[in-house]
């Protein structure tokens, strides 16, 4: 009887939690006279929380993410757009007013779309000629939970599991020892930073550098970290590599792509001081980030460029002297939280969306084609930046939304396109979703390893809506036909 309402309590417990935290927000938000960011923020809830519940009852991964990552963002987002209305730039374009109604007819597209993604995902799965397998793979690798403490263990995750470690710390060493140099010297040759188009160099070797760092590396060192003691001095150590590649690269991404690793394994491990030090840390590391693009970007004759005359040490000194810097602001942390999430898919895109004629730059259809990464070939961005904006930004910018923005722009040519870009959404996800589960049980890797795989496409499908191939259709392909090689081609994977 204990062990039963214990787990009720379990159970119910993030719900009080939940309860708690929209009284108090709303109460604060009250008490500081926004009563359309209340009646705005409650709208958002009452829309976007009934897809969210319905897709946690599903065993599908792809669909939780779409609508834990759209809930989340929105969430968190849009009150904080209410708040700072003034740094709302392109107010005079974008004919918003901050009351609380304006807010329904995007979210409500926004709801339509997940409600829609669902239906189509519940009716497609079963669809053979979508990805093979017609039900939901099932490993027998599943997690082992630990009947002491009542809190999903899994043996990869376990430190004590674990066999040479000395190893894999060694290897993340000389990694880190490797990749600083070149970070320092990519910095000094302008090469892979945020925003700024990068000299040519023979043998595509500056977009090889750009995916090697930011993408390839970071996978890596996380490998590499999660079979070690995950103790504090390597920690500390991935760390400071982060800073030096998000300020080496002036990108956010690159020092949340780093440490989001290590983070994870801290809040797996129960390890809550590590956890905070590590987030706060990261969180402090893309504001920096962020502030060198002050002293690193500049413009000429129309076109983006960079100064990397200064050190990084030198950028890192004149953020902090700096009395303007948004570090000493009382609200730095809360705010920095939306901001990166906004750099995900923020409620002021929602807005921008809300006022674009997809017609004027490629029509919904093609609008549908860069949602699922295939893009357009006719996407013309100063077209689109003056949809967006009104007016063009110099070359090697771009402004611009992820996934549910593209779906409020596709709702403004009609309703319908909302639903159609949601089916044609759905059967991606699930060819992914299939394809992913084929290769874990082909060649034997845990329901954990084969879920974290799903989240992470899948976040790159959110959130790189329209970008380069590269970070989601090639990866995607790759996926689809490796998952259909008979397992004798690839050495079959064993987990001990």
């Amino acid at each position: 009887m204990w062990i039963s309402g214990n787990r009720k309590s379990l159970r119910t417990r993030p719900i009080y939690n939940w309860v708690g935290v929209v009284a108090l927000a709303s109460l604060g938000l009250a008490i500081a006279g926004e009563f359309d960011a209340m009646l705005a923020w409650w709208l958002a809830i009452v829309l976007l929380l009934p897809p969210l519940l319905w897709a946690f009852k599903t065993p599908y991964v792809a669909l939780k993410t779409i609508c834990g990552v759209s809930f989340l963002t929105q969430i968190v987002t849009l009150p904080f757009f209410y708040l700072y209305r003034d740094n709302f730039a392109w107010g005079r374009v974008k004919p918003f007013h901050f009351t609380a109604w304006e807010a329904f007819p995007m979210l409500a597209k926004v709801s339509l779309f997940l409600f829609a993604l669902l239906l189509s995902f519940k009716w497609l799965y079963s669809v053979t000629l979508f990805g093979g397998a017609s039900r939901k793979f099932k490993n027998s690798n599943h997690l082992v939970v630990a009947a002491k403490d009542r809190l999903n263990k899994h043996p990869m995750l376990d430190v004590k599991n674990n066999r040479n470690t000395w190893l894999f710390t060694l290897l993340i060493i000389l990694l880190i020892a490797i990749l600083t140099p070149l970070s320092l010297w990519s910095y000094s040759q302008g090469i892979g930073l945020t925003g700024v188009e990068p000299p040519r160099l023979p043998y595509r070797l500056s977009g090889i550098l750009f995916y090697l760092t930011k993408y390839i590396t970071p996978a890596l060192l996380g490998y590499f970290y999660l079979k070690t003691k995950r103790g504090w001095l390597l920690m500390l150590l991935i760390l400071a590599y982060a800073w030096v590649l998000g300020l080496s690269s002036v990108s956010r991404a690159a020092i949340l792509f780093v440490m989001f690793p290590v983070i994870t394994l801290a809040w797996l491990d129960k390890r809550k001081l590590m956890f905070s030090v590590a987030f706060f840390t990261t969180i402090v590391g893309v504001s920096f980030a962020e502030g060198v693009r002050a002293y690193v970007h500049i413009v000429t004759a129309g076109k983006s460029g960079a100064d990397t005359s200064l050190s990084l040490f030198t950028l890192i000194t004149n953020i902090v002297t700096n009395p303007d810097s948004k570090i000493w602001s009382f609200d730095f942390f809360p705010l920095l939280v939306s901001q990166i999430l906004s750099r995900i898919e923020g409620f002021g895109n929602l807005v921008m969306a809300q006022y674009y004629d997809p017609n004027a730059v490629i029509g919904a259809w093609g609008f549908i084609l860069r949602m699922i990464g295939v893009g357009g070939a006719d996407f013309d961005t100063d077209k689109h930046m003056m949809q967006w904006q009104g007016n063009v930004l110099p070359e090697g910018f771009y402004n611009g939304g992820a996934l549910l923005s593209n779906a409020v722009i596709v709702g403004n040519a009609g309703l319908w396109w909302v639903v159609l870009s949601a089916m044609v959404t759905a059967v991606f996800l699930i060819i992914l979703e299939k394809s992913s589960d084929r290769m874990a049980s082909k060649y034997a890797q845990y329901e954990f390893l084969n879920a974290s795989f799903i989240f992470a496409l899948t976040m790159i499908f959110f959130s790189t809506t329209g970008a380069s191939a590269v970070t989601f259709t090639y990866p995607f392909v790759l996926l689809f036909f490796v998952s259909w090689l008979p397992s004798s081609i690839v050495r079959k994977n064993k987990w001990r």
